[in-house]
């Protein structure tokens, strides 16, 4: 009797297993480069800053640090990847060099996955403008 469990487990798991490669196929790994230009200082702003909570004022100076969040989409409008996005979301801690997971994406890159490190290469403060590469490594279907 415990066979016949066992058994049948193993090939109604293998019957999933199958049918899952078959739908979505085999998982591929890309890497890619990207470089972003951020103007945060006048008319073509490319990034902006979301205001904090409004109930009281925040004091970070007793734990030393301050939280800033990547939240991204890069949408691809041509080429190989034209209508395809990747979706970024995770931590920066604003230092040289941060990593940040790649949660999701469309297109050629549905059920995508994988990190994205970025890197400040240029930064004028006077104009609020800086250069940053963005170097991905994606697992999508």
């Amino acid at each position: 009797m415990a066979s016949n469990k066992i058994t049948l487990a193993s090939i109604l798991f293998l019957t999933i297993f199958t049918y899952s490669n078959a739908k979505l196929g085999y998982l591929k790994e890309i890497e890619l480069t990207v470089y972003y230009q951020d103007y945060s200082g006048d008319q073509n702003t490319t990034v902006i800053e979301i205001p904090g909570p409004s109930i009281r004022p925040l004091n970070f100076s007793s734990s030393g640090w301050v939280l800033h969040r990547v939240m991204m989409s890069v949408v691809f409008i041509d080429g190989e990847y034209k209508g395809s996005t990747i979706e970024i979301y995770g931590n920066d801690p604003r230092s040289g060099q941060r990593e940040v997971p790649v949660v999701g994406g469309t297109g050629k890159f549905r059920l995508a996955r994988g990190y994205a490190t970025f890197e400040t290469l240029y930064f004028d403060p006077v104009r609020s403008h800086a250069i940053i590469q963005s170097n991905m490594t994606i697992l999508h279907y």
